[in-house]
C-alpha cells in the first residue's frame, strides 16, 4: 500500500504555514485547499482476502483496551479502521501516545512515540487509519492528532484503497472546517470520490452514527445520502455500544466497544436488528471481490453479529422464496433446558437461480444455521464447539427483532437440500427457545 503523493495533497501543519494558508476556526487545525486530493494507496494486496479490523471509543489507556487490542492482534489484519475518540479524555498530546501507542504502535508508520518502533516490525507503511472523535477535538483543535499520524489528504477525512475495498474516513464533529453537513465541502468531496471510485466495496467511516438505539441517539448532521452515494457499509461509535441496523438495505454499524466504558440502550430506532453492550471488543471484516464478511467479536470470543455483504445486489433483494415462516420444521428432543435443534428439508435449483441467499430470523436469543453439512451463520454465541452448558452471550429483549444475512448460493445443491437450526437461550432467559426463519434467492446478477 505506497503512497502517491498528488498535486494538490495537503501536508502538515508546519508546510501549510509556510504556504500561508491557515484554518480561521475557533476550533480550529491547520487545513489545505477547500477540496483536499485525497492519497490514493496500491490497489495490490498480498493474498485474496484483505482483513480489517474496527475499533471505537477505544483510547483510554485501560485493562479493557489492552485486551480489545490482543484480540485485534491474534487476528493478524491488514490495517486497522477507528472510529473516533481515539485519545481520552481530552486529546492532548501528554496522553496520546498511552492511550494508542502503546498498544498499536506496531500498526503506525512513522510511529514517533515510546512504546517501540514500527521499523522493528518491518513496517513500511501505515496501516493505522483514524477517524476524529469529539475527543480527539477537546483541547480547541486537534493538534495532537495530526501531529501524532500521518495520513492521507488532509488528514481530517481522506480515501485508503486496499484491492476490492475503499474507506472513506470522514470527520463528523461539528468543528470541522470543511463543515459536517450534507452542503458541506467535506460532504461534496466524498460524493465526488465515491462516485469516481471503481472499489468493489465502499466503506465510511466516522465518529458520529447517523442513527443509534444509544444514549446519543440520531445525528441529524450525519445525515448524509451515503447510500446513493455508492456505500456498501456505514459505521459510527460515539455511543459505547454495538448496533446493526438496516435502512433501504443498507447497514449502518454503531461500534463504540474499543475499551473505554460501557453504555446503555435508550430508544430502539426502527432498522435496528442487532444490539450488544455486556462487554468490550471489535470487529473482523474480511473483503473479497465477492464478499465483505463482519463480525462483531468479543474480548472472551464470543460472535455478536455475523453479516455478509454480497458484491452485487443488497438486503433488500430478497427474490423468491425458498423457506416461508409458515414451514414445517422437524425439532429433535430438546438437547438441553437451553439448547433446542430443529430441521428442515426443502428443494432449490440454485443452478437456475444462481443469486445471493437473504436469511430473515427472529430467535431466542443465539443461533447457529448449517445448510447441507456446513455452518453458514452463527449470532450471538461463542466462537469454537458448542458444549454442553453453551448459552447464548446476551438475552434479546422482546419484541424480537428480525435479523438479516446474505449467504452464498453455493452451499446449495439442486434438488433436496437440508437445513438445521440450533437455537440457545441466553442464562437470564427461563423461557424456551423460538424461532421463525424465512430464506429467499435472488436472481442471478447479469454481467
Amino acid at each position: 500500500m505506497n503512497f502517491i503523493q498528488t498535486e494538490n495533497q495537503a501536508y502538515k501543519p508546519i508546510i501549510l504555514l509556510i504556504s500561508g494558508l491557515t484554518c480561521l476556526q475557533i476550533f480550529s487545525c491547520a487545513t489545505a485547499q477547500p477540496d483536499p486530493t485525497i492519497v490514493r494507496a496500491s490497489t495490490e494486496t498480498q493474498t485474496n482476502i484483505v482483513r480489517m479490523a474496527v475499533i471505537g471509543d477505544f483510547g483510554s489507556g485501560s485493562e479493557n483496551e489492552m485486551a480489545v487490542a490482543n484480540l485485534i492482534k491474534s487476528w493478524q489484519p491488514d490495517m486497522i479502521l477507528t472510529l473516533g475518540d481515539n485519545n481520552y479524555p481530552d486529546g492532548t498530546a501528554e496522553t496520546i501516545d498511552q492511550n494508542i501507542g502503546m498498544f498499536y504502535s506496531d500498526y503506525i508508520f512513522p510511529y514517533k512515540g515510546a512504546y517501540g518502533t514500527s521499523s522493528a516490525t518491518n513496517l513500511e507503511e501505515n496501516r493505522f487509519f483514524p477517524a476524529l472523535g469529539n475527543h480527539d477535538w477537546r483541547t480547541g483543535n486537534c493538534d495532537a492528532y495530526l501531529d501524532y499520524f500521518t495520513l492521507p489528504g488532509n488528514e481530517r477525512y481522506y480515501e485508503v484503497r486496499e484491492g476490492p475495498v475503499a474507506i472513506f474516513v470522514i470527520d463528523s464533529d461539528r468543528h470541522e472546517p470543511d463543515g459536517n453537513t450534507e452542503d458541506s465541502i467535506q460532504a461534496q468531496w466524498l460524493k465526488s470520490r465515491m462516485e469516481a471510485s471503481d472499489a468493489t466495496f465502499k466503506l465510511v467511516t466516522m465518529h458520529h452514527p447517523p442513527y443509534s438505539s444509544g444514549p446519543h441517539g440520531e445525528n441529524s448532521s450525519s445525515h448524509w445520502p451515503f447510500a446513493e452515494w455508492g456505500a456498501d457499509l456505514i459505521m459510527g461509535g460515539h455511543d459505547h455500544i454495538y448496533e446493526r441496523l438496516v435502512l433501504d438495505g443498507v447497514p449502518y454499524i454503531v461500534n463504540g466497544l474499543g475499551g473505554s466504558w460501557l453504555y446503555d440502550f435508550e430508544k430502539v430506532l426502527d432498522g435496528s436488528q442487532v444490539r450488544f453492550n455486556s462487554s468490550f471488543g471489535a470487529m473482523l471484516l474480511q473483503v473479497s471481490e465477492d464478499t465483505l464478511s463482519l463480525q462483531m467479536i468479543t474480548t472472551d470470543g464470543g460472535v455478536v453479529d455475523t453479516l455478509n455483504i454480497p458484491a452485487v445486489g443488497d438486503l433488500s433483494d430478497k427474490g423468491v422464496a425458498l423457506i416461508e415462516t409458515n414451514a414445517q420444521w422437524s425439532s429433535q428432543p430438546q438437547i438441553s433446558e437451553h439448547h433446542l435443534r430443529s430441521s428442515l428439508v426443502f428443494s432449490a435449483e440454485p443452478s437456475q437461480a444462481g443469486g445471493n441467499l437473504i436469511a430473515e430470523v427472529r430467535a431466542t436469543d443465539g443461533f447457529i444455521i448449517t445448510i447441507n453439512g456446513e455452518e453458514v451463520w452463527r449470532q450471538n454465541l461463542p466462537q469454537g464447539p458448542i458444549e454442553e452448558g453453551t448459552r447464548a452471550l446476551a438475552l434479546i429483549p422482546s419484541p424480537l427483532p428480525k435479523v438479516q444475512n446474505s449467504i452464498a448460493s453455493t452451499y446449495l445443491v439442486d434438488g433436496e437440500n437440508s437445513i438445521t437450526i440450533d437455537l440457545f437461550t441466553a442464562e437470564t432467559r427461563d423461557s424456551d427457545p423460538s424461532f421463525e426463519f424465512e430464506l429467499f434467492q435472488g436472481e442471478a446478477s447479469q454481467p
